[in-house]
């Protein structure tokens, strides 16, 4: 049996997300030709005025309060 943090809705999720994939093609792309050349129009990831990756409060306090098995998989 597979425990799951979230219902089942029919849909099955691949094991690659493809949004942070293409997050990280644009990070890789930025390193490569620099961020003047590059524009990370992805969704999903979201950054500062500085490039830092920002994280939701509200989502950190969750993760934070979940044991490391729930999530680290």
């Amino acid at each position: 049996m597979i425990k799951s943090m979230a219902a089942y809705n029919g849909r099955e999720i691949p094991k690659e997300d493809k949004v942070f994939a293409a997050c990280g093609k644009a990070l890789d792309a930025v390193s490569k030709y620099g961020p003047a050349e590059v524009i990370n129009a992805t969704v999903g990831a979201l950054y500062d005025d500085e490039g830092e990756l920002m994280v939701l409060k509200s989502v950190e306090k969750v993760m934070k309060s979940l044991p490391a098995e729930k999530y680290a998989a």
